[in-house]
């Protein structure tokens, strides 16, 4: 074990606020460019999901002045999950 985890074994972490931020503007970019892709999606995810509105909410709210880094996170995970779905779609497809 690390000897600043034997001697402070307290919980917080300090975090570097710069490389945070840096990975989040670099998630946010990431989401951007990955939302331009929805249109491409298997025509049945559309009849599942409005793919259209969708992308209104995904683009709505990464262009917000203020917006919270969980949510950042949780944009990615959602759409990592439809990406999943549209590449299964397309596996049974073809």
């Amino acid at each position: 074990m690390p000897e600043f985890l034997i001697n402070g074994p307290l919980k917080y972490r300090q975090i570097n606020e710069q490389i945070l931020m840096k990975n989040i503007i670099l998630l946010k970019k990431d989401l951007q460019m990955r939302i331009n892709s929805i249109n491409g999606f298997h025509p049945y995810l559309s009849k599942l999901w409005d793919l259209k509105k969708l992308k209104q909410i995904y683009e709505d709210y990464l262009s917000k002045d203020f917006y919270l880094n969980r949510d950042i996170l949780r944009l990615d995970y959602a759409l990592y999950n439809l990406e999943a779905i549209n590449y299964w779609f397309n596996l049974i497809d073809n």
